[in-house]
């Protein structure tokens, strides 16, 4: 039995879709990640009304799903030689020459991965072409980096979430 998993087993990492991807460890941080909206196949069910009774649902367009997390600023922000969680938001420095996960290939996108390891059981969630934000918050216990997005996935080739 693996146990119960806390944030001392789990690593996030966001990347692009580079060939060999450009990444960065979402790192170090308080361990608040979160996901909402997940849901089965990951679409609107859409209610069908039979003369204002309901009738059936019926499914609708694919459905975005929210993440957030916060990690501690350390070292440079933007940094030209290290890999940065602003680097990544703002394709900047290491990321630069990055090649966005989305298809149209203009829109700034990346990957982020969630794994948490316990006891020789690994739990993988992959949030699929990501748009992403980050707020700045200064803490008397350390300046913070809140980050969040949305997951949309890349239509009928891959979902927003992949959990394995």
């Amino acid at each position: 039995m693996a146990g119960v998993f806390t944030l001392k087993h789990c690593s996030l990492v966001g990347q692009d879709a580079t060939g060999t991807p450009i990444d960065v460890n979402l790192a170090p941080g308080p361990g608040d990640f979160s996901i909402s909206g997940l849901e089965h196949n990951l679409t609107e069910a859409l209610p069908v009304y039979n003369r204002g009774t309901y009738y059936e649902a019926v499914e609708g367009s694919d459905k975005g799903v929210e993440f957030s997390l916060t990690v501690y600023h350390e070292g440079a922000l933007v940094d030209g030689g290290t890999d940065t969680v602003m680097n990544m938001v703002m394709k900047q420095g290491t990321f630069s020459a990055g090649t966005t996960t989305d298809a149209g290939g203009v829109v700034w996108m990346v990957d982020i991965v969630f794994t948490a390891t316990r006891s020789g059981v690994t739990s993988t969630i992959t949030l699929n072409n990501c748009r992403v934000m980050v707020s700045y918050t200064e803490d008397a216990n350390g300046n913070q980096l809140q980050i969040s997005g949305t997951a949309y996935g890349t239509g009928t080739t891959s979902r927003p979430v992949v959990i394995a």
